[in-house]
């Protein structure tokens, strides 16, 4: 069954699942970002887990969930997840940070998928929880994986390097800039 198939009843049992995992292992809130482990803006189906999660599969958006509340943050349209299990926000206008930082309820535990967040997401979900008197904590795995029984198997295509027109420069030539920089700004190597 594709996400867009899905019935609400469908979704009122994943949330009610993800919810008893994150009681299971202390949560109070879960942030999961559309993204996979490359930040990609095309995710493979083995890695749309907002979209198991909320039967949601466009571009650009972030859920919360929380043992009482349900909030996807998006910039498309609404139509994929049922209005009464989730409340919307727009990703740009009322983004997640914003969302965080208003939070009336203090010492709570907010948890996340390092592999899956933007760096600059994170410093602000930080600072966004600090400020509401809560906690952001990485998750020792991805809560949705280990519920998703039916999720797709991930694709064994052998990596193809993009055309530098595609991407700007050859890969040879970004790594070399890439180690230059970090001569310049003498970042050695750990070991």
């Amino acid at each position: 069954m594709s996400t867009s198939q899905m019935s609400d009843q469908t979704q009122a049992m994943r949330l009610q699942l993800l919810r008893g995992k994150m009681r299971e292992d202390g949560f109070y809130g879960l942030i999961i970002p559309r993204y996979d482990a490359h930040m990609a803006e095309y995710v493979a189906p083995c890695d749309q887990r907002l979209g198991w999660v909320t039967s949601f599969t466009g571009s650009a958006s972030v859920a919360i969930i929380t043992l009482d509340e349900a909030v996807l943050f998006i910039v498309q349209a609404r139509q994929q997840c049922p209005a009464e299990l989730f409340s919307f926000r727009h990703l740009h206008q009322e983004p997640p940070a914003d969302w965080l930082k208003r939070l009336v309820q203090s010492d709570k535990l907010f948890g996340f998928d390092p592999m899956h967040v933007p760096l600059g997401w994170y410093e602000a979900w930080m600072e966004a929880v600090k400020e509401s008197g809560n906690t952001l904590a990485a998750t020792d795995s991805n809560m949705i994986d280990a519920l998703w029984d039916d999720r797709p198997v991930a694709s064994r295509a052998q990596a193809r390097p993009f055309a530098a027109v595609l991407c700007g420069e050859k890969s040879r030539a970004k790594c070399q800039r890439i180690a230059a920089d970090l001569r310049d700004k003498q970042i050695r190597q750990a070991g």
